[in-house]
């Protein structure tokens, strides 16, 4: 066993590899090379399954610390709770594979850059198996002693997990929430201008909640909230000029809020000038693939001449 994993040892260190030398300390640069290959062994017992052959590599007093979401019930202590941390990998991703893609080394420490993939089969996190590819990188700064690894000092990119199996929206995820509603939100300005009250109304939720200037103030559902609308749109008597200001959004991916102010000009049917500002709270949920306004409260400013 032990002969096999040197072979592979030599394989894995093909990885570029890093490691200081002083030509005033003959043996330093042989002894840099035992700890790098200390380190590849790891690697290659999780990659060949060989869970067994983790005490041939990990020190009696092994621990493992990092910044971690998989971070186990109890202290990483001893070889046995290594091989309890990636007995749940494999269960979730039994085909998962690591890769080093660079080995530094200096005195007893060696720190190994890796990424490790494979397909989601398995509860993870919470989240049943999705049959997706996941990737992430991690590094580890391992110490060794006694040609064996001490300790692993840990950090992966968690959150790139999290983000592919779906337990938090990706940047992408955000940026597009963002792009829908903004599109959301001058699809309502356009029915405004265009005097269009189902226009308007395919903006919100058949259970929509609204607080409104409009008396009596509070509306619940499209049907009711519809009717304000459309007394609103009838008091004009030529075009309605409409826009949308300081527009903020944030979302989730599930449930989105935005804030704005809006405003609204024209002239009313008695012949009257028309322009008012007001504050909108949107807050938004996802139906169907498309984001509609589900509550929404419309306030208007102060008028300074009232204070």
């Amino acid at each position: 066993m032990k002969s096999t994993l040197k072979r592979e040892t030599r394989m894995v260190s093909k990885a570029k590899t890093i490691g200081s030398t002083d030509a005033t300390q003959p043996g330093a640069a042989v002894d840099l090379e035992a700890n790098k290959a200390v380190a590849l062994r790891l690697i290659e017992v999780f990659n060949g399954r060989r869970l067994d052959s983790l005490e041939d590599v990990l020190h009696p007093e092994f621990r493992g610390r990092g910044i971690s979401a998989f971070a186990p019930d109890k202290p990483e202590v001893g070889p046995g709770a290594r091989r309890k941390l990636y007995e749940m990998f494999l269960q979730a991703i039994p085909d998962a594979r690591g890769e080093v893609l660079e080995v530094v080394a200096e005195g007893d420490k060696v720190v190994l850059v890796d990424r490790f993939g494979g397909t989601h089969r398995g509860e993870f996190l919470g989240r049943p198996g999705t049959g997706s590819r996941i990737e992430w990188m991690a590094i580890h700064i391992y110490t060794i002693r006694d040609g064996k690894v001490l300790e692993d000092a840990y950090i992966r990119d968690e959150l790139a997990i999290m983000q592919q199996l779906g337990l938090v929206p990706s940047s992408s995820a955000r940026t597009s929430d963002t792009t829908e509603i903004e599109a959301l939100e001058q699809r309502l300005i356009d029915g405004i201008k265009a005097k269009d009250a189902k226009q308007i109304m395919s903006c919100y939720s058949d259970d929509v909640f609204a607080y409104d200037v409009v008396p009596p103030r509070q509306y619940v559902g499209a049907a009711a909230f519809q009717k304000p609308w459309q007394g609103f749109l009838d008091m004009f008597k030529g075009p309605i000029n409409a826009e949308v200001n300081d527009l903020v959004i944030n979302s989730d991916g599930k449930i989105a809020y935005s804030r704005s102010v809006q405003h609204v000009s024209g002239t009313t049917n008695e012949g009257k000038p028309f322009d008012a500002t007001f504050r909108i709270t949107d807050v938004y949920r996802k139906s169907q693939g498309k984001w509609v306004i589900v509550q929404e409260h419309i306030s208007e400013p102060p008028h300074a001449a009232r204070w």
